[in-house]
């Protein structure tokens, strides 16, 4: 049996990593801090004790926040060098901004991190999130006012696209990983800013520290956290339930019958609002709480609707349905040019691209309301033209050559991709740096592959959004397969 506060060994080790054994090749998140420096010691072992295993790729980040970070990185590096592990310092560079400087660093990092691991063709990240940075995330998110989701905190796997980001140290106290270092005789790095009051995370670590007299101990919190990721589960089941019949649709639109959300239970109903309204609305902040609990009440007590935008998303009444469309009136809809083996981000919703080939040079943007319309009589398609205003198409001059999301084109090397928002969110706060282009290239390679390798983690990892096999939309996905030449 383990001790509670005693360092970790090989067989606890064992256990916490078994999970990873189904990533190909796996990358490691190493600040220098004592929980990163402690994962980055047990990988390594458990990578050795495994034949035939690769060993995981060290990253660290360089965010030159502070006048040390550079010499912080280096350390990394050494250490790297000592367990025998390839390592990589990664530089975020340009301008930081002043408001909101914590949020842009954290995005910044994840950005770096996700295309360093995705260079280096891993499909695993692997983070030190302790038990302690649990309870820390249930107590943030309390504050804030969070829902089940928000007081479910971490969960052990996300994806993100093409890599998925593991924590598989969740359920171990910081303090174990300490004496694990300090067994070893080593050395690690703290960072001046873990004990500024003037970030809340470091707050609640205060406040914890005197929370154990009253029960509120990081095992307590963690474990409540762990209950609260249960119940956000079956929630999503029902939400899950009640989008069945939904028409959710690859081109960023989607249609519901307003009796299927007026009779499920309150909370059931705002997730799936939650749900179309993200999908339509792309990346961004997601709709106010306050907005989208008025507009569930109107909706359970049979209030007549009016067109209203929400969290991107415009929600337009039509007979005894919603649809949910992208709202189009406040951002830049100018058609985007196309590089050949190079994705953009498109309506911070799409990864598109195209391989070396004839028919350049080609754009992506709306398919707008005059092609939607002939679109839709042309292929008798059961949608209404409005439905399809923001769905992206590709044009040669003023030609429309494609609709990837029905699967129409006379160019059929042009991929179109949804993001999912997490994703979505991360390459749109840098839409034309280096390290955004990898990641839109990846996704879009890994959508090209005629069958994706199984996730090892099935259960954990659900999607966004599904497409329902109802009859409709049977119909339209029978029409994906069309020519674009033959629409008109």
């Amino acid at each position: 049996m383990p001790s509670a506060d005693g360092p970790l060994g090989r067989t606890e080790a064992d256990r916490l990593f078994a999970p990873l054994a189904g990533f190909r090749r796996l990358a490691v998140a190493v600040s220098g801090g004592a929980d990163s420096t402690a994962l980055a010691l047990l990988l390594a072992e458990w990578s050795a004790r495994r034949p035939g295993a690769e060993p995981p790729v060290v990253l660290t980040v360089d965010h030159g926040l502070r006048a040390e970070s550079g010499i912080e990185a280096l350390a990394v590096l050494r250490f790297a060098d000592r367990l025998s592990l390839p390592a990589r310092s990664l530089v975020w560079r340009g301008d930081k901004p002043a408001a909101n400087l914590q949020d842009a660093a954290r995005r910044a990092r994840y950005r770096l991190l996700l295309a360093a691991a995705i260079r280096a063709g891993c499909d695993g990240l692997v983070t030190a999130h302790t038990l302690d940075d649990q309870a820390e995330t249930l107590l943030l998110n309390l504050a804030r006012g969070s829902g089940v989701h928000g007081l479910a905190a971490m969960p052990s796997v996300r994806r993100l696209g093409p890599v998925a980001l593991l924590r598989p140290l969740l359920s171990v106290p910081k303090r174990r990983l300490v004496a694990t270092l300090e067994t070893r005789g080593l050395d690690w790095i703290e960072d001046p800013s873990n004990r500024s009051e003037r970030f809340a995370r470091v707050r609640v670590r205060g406040l914890l520290a005197s929370a154990g007299a009253f029960g509120l101990s990081p095992e307590r919190l963690a474990l409540t956290a762990e209950h609260m990721a249960a119940a956000a589960g079956a929630l999503d089941t029902a939400t899950s339930a009640v989008l069945a019949d939904a028409l959710i649709h690859p081109g960023g639109f989607a249609r519901i019958a307003r009796a299927a959300l007026a009779s499920a239970p309150d909370i059931v109903r705002l997730r799936a609002l939650g749900s179309l309204i993200r999908h339509a609305g792309g990346a961004g902040p997601g709709p106010r709480a306050e907005r989208l609990q008025a507009l569930g009440a109107s909706i359970a007590a049979g209030t007549a609707l009016t067109r209203r935008t929400l969290g991107g998303a415009l929600i337009r009444p039509d007979g005894d349905d919603l649809w949910f469309l992208r709202e189009t009136g406040r951002s830049d809809r100018s058609p985007v040019p196309l590089v050949p083996a190079v994705g953009v981000l498109w309506d911070g919703r799409f990864a598109v691209g195209t391989s070396d080939g004839p028919g350049l040079p080609l754009t992506v943007g709306d398919l707008g309301r005059a092609d939607a319309k002939r679109l839709v009589a042309a292929r008798d398609l059961g949608l209404p033209a409005f439905a399809l205003d923001a769905v992206p198409a590709i044009r040669r001059g003023e030609s429309l050559v494609g609709v990837p999301a029905f699967g129409m084109a006379e160019v059929p090397d042009v991929t179109v991709v949804a993001l999912p928002p997490g994703l979505s969110e991360l390459v749109a706060a840098a839409p034309g740096d280096p390290d955004s282009a990898a990641i839109l290239a990846a996704v879009l390679a890994d959508a090209a592959r005629p069958a994706r390798r199984s996730d090892p983690f099935p259960a954990a990892v659900g999607p966004n959004v599904t497409i329902p096999s109802s009859e409709r939309t049977s119909e339209v996905r029978s029409t994906w397969l069309s020519p674009v030449h033959d629409l008109f």
